[in-house]
């Protein structure tokens, strides 16, 4: 299949995707060899369509409409709505964490980042994140 061809898919899934955050795996129904899915990931991260937040990890973007950041591509979802997706999507159970808890019963002012997820269960070791700011977790048992 022809790089341009397989692009072009690509992209209508994601634009009629109700998802905010995309595996490399999403996209082997297309046709596509391993090879040209990466290809053509890394083409739409080059021109800001997707972001990569992960290893095989990919969110999609929009045209910022806030001052002063008119113009540039951010995520349709702030990161600290589409991590949680993500993880969900791999199957981890997520709870409130201790800061949202403690914020919640009003122990704590501080409000929490939402950057910071408690996973019941198995571990993870994926970082999820750009440009410096990557969620952090907590385990539960």
């Amino acid at each position: 299949m022809k790089t341009t061809d397989l692009k072009a898919l690509i992209l209508q899934k994601i634009e009629t995707s109700e998802y905010n955050a995309f595996f490399r795996k999403d996209f082997k129904d297309l046709g596509g060899t391993y090879t040209q899915v990466g290809v053509v990931l890394k083409e739409l991260c080059q021109e800001e369509r997707l972001r990569r937040i992960g290893h095989g990890i990919y969110g999609k973007t929009k045209v910022c409409t806030v001052e002063p950041f008119v113009g540039e591509r951010i995520l349709t979802r702030g990161l600290t709505r589409i991590a949680p997706e993500v993880l969900t999507r791999l199957g981890y159970q997520l709870t409130p964490s201790q800061a949202a808890l403690d914020y919640n019963a009003g122990t704590s002012t501080q409000v929490p980042t939402g950057r910071n997820l408690r996973i019941q269960g198995k571990k993870t070791k994926r970082k999820i994140g750009y440009d410096n700011v990557y969620i952090t977790y907590e385990y539960v048992n």
